[in-house]
């Protein structure tokens, strides 16, 4: 795949696509996947029910009509999502979804009317009574979590009388996002703010970049048209990286809230918050509006002490011989010892610098958008730094005591642990 992929796109295109449909992230460089986690679309790297959907659309077409040998014939075409499952190397999120398929396609067959939360329960029975491990699998953890929200707002706006096709199309992926925060946020630390945009635009684009795939496939290997591969391989590439251009050129750090420095019970508080109330409105122990009422109480209680804390916390990790210290004013400054890394012995010559030399930095004369950005301050006393995240976050190289100061706080880093939090 990889190769007839290489052959016929160019750019970050190929390693895109085999990231899309196969889940292997191997090809796809770093910025880009830092840019697509940004806007809230990392989830499309990851062969989920998003991807086994798209796959498995016409068997579901056809299992959902009257007649039995219509039925039959989906079910039998279930095959096809097994193989695509397995082309992805049985990942537990793609596993999750076959599941689910297959047995609503067995309780068609049967007549049965089974709900998809009873679908869901069966699947992730199944999965952990075939591997007990997967239970804290991080991918597993989401799959399930992820769908649990999905099918929980469907649930509440059918509850209230939501039915209006937009509602239900921007509640997916909201729902997706906070019923996944539990995990996401305190792992990854970093909340998109404009997933809902870039997942509306995003899941129509996955449509036509799977017709136009599955168009590509059987002109290479079914009608052995070369000519028309060619040409829909050009156009579609041109399209790719006019999209990805686009993405890089607009890419920015504002696109995301850094939640590392935030208290993880905080983060769960509010996710969970959500998850229990909107359970509790299935369940018919609370109505609609106890549950908007009560979770917004504890919004208002939480996101402001979450704002707080995100924007007046600093996350520091260190290496030997670093001095990162800020004055009142939020301008940083570092002192820099040549030993912290080979770039510096190399280029010092170059930029003039030397020992122990001061080097100013004003928080906005940098480009912190991506997570391993390289500062340069060709100044009098110029110095070399690793920018890790906003405000400071130095990379650590070797071990050592270090004073960090931000403002009237002072840290005295000794040993090799996680990141220090000063407020």
């Amino acid at each position: 795949m990889w190769e007839f992929l290489h052959t016929h796109f160019t750019g970050h295109a190929p390693g895109l696509i085999l990231a899309l449909i196969s889940g292997d992230k191997r090809y796809l460089e770093s910025q880009l996947k830092t840019q697509l986690s940004h806007a809230g679309l990392a989830h499309l790297m990851a062969v989920s029910g998003y991807h086994v959907g798209l796959v498995s659309f016409p068997f579901l077409v056809l299992l959902r009509h009257r007649r039995s040998g219509f039925r039959f014939a989906g079910f039998m075409g279930l095959t096809a999502t097994w193989s695509f499952i397995a082309f992805c190397g049985f990942p537990t999120s793609a596993v999750r979804s076959g599941l689910m398929i297959t047995g609503y396609g067995l309780s068609q067959l049967a007549r049965l009317n089974l709900s998809a939360m009873h679908l869901m329960s069966t699947a992730a029975c199944a999965m952990l009574i075939y591997n007990p491990q997967w239970a804290v699998d991080l991918g597993m953890q989401l799959s399930f979590v992820a769908v649990y929200a999905i099918l929980l707002a469907l649930e509440v706006l059918k509850t209230g009388r939501f039915q209006h096709p937009i509602l239900l199309f921007t509640a997916v992926p909201i729902a997706a996002q906070l019923g996944t925060g539990l995990i996401a946020w305190p792992t990854f630390g970093l909340f998109p703010k404009y997933f809902l945009l870039f997942n509306s635009l995003a899941s129509p684009l996955m449509v036509l970049l799977g017709c136009a795939l599955a168009g590509i496939i059987s002109m290479e290997y079914i009608l052995d048209w070369e000519h028309g591969v060619h040409l829909s391989c050009q156009g579609l590439d041109v399209a790719l990286n006019h999209v990805l251009n686009g993405l890089g050129t607009w890419h920015n750090a504002a696109w995301t809230w850094d939640l590392r420095t935030v208290d993880k019970g905080l983060l769960i508080a509010l996710s969970a918050g959500a998850l229990v109330g909107g359970t509790l409105v299935v369940a018919r122990r609370i109505t609609l509006q106890q549950f908007r009422r009560n979770f917004s109480v504890l919004s208002l209680g939480l996101v402001p002490w979450v704002v707080w804390q995100a924007h007046h916390r600093a996350l520091v990790s260190y290496r030997y011989g670093i001095v990162v210290d800020a004055a009142m004013s939020g301008n940083a400054s570092v002192t820099m010892h040549p030993r912290d890394s080979t770039r510096l012995i190399a280029e010092q010559e170059k930029f003039g610098t030397t020992c122990y030399h001061h080097v100013a930095l004003s928080p906005k004369l940098f480009d912190s958008s991506a997570p391993d950005t390289w500062v340069v301050a060709p100044t009098e006393n110029a110095g070399f730094g690793q920018i890790k995240s906003r405000p400071f976050a130095w990379k650590r190289m070797d071990g050592s005591t270090v004073l960090f100061k931000y403002g009237k706080d002072t840290v005295h880093l000794e040993r090799w642990n996680g990141p220090s939090i000063v407020e």
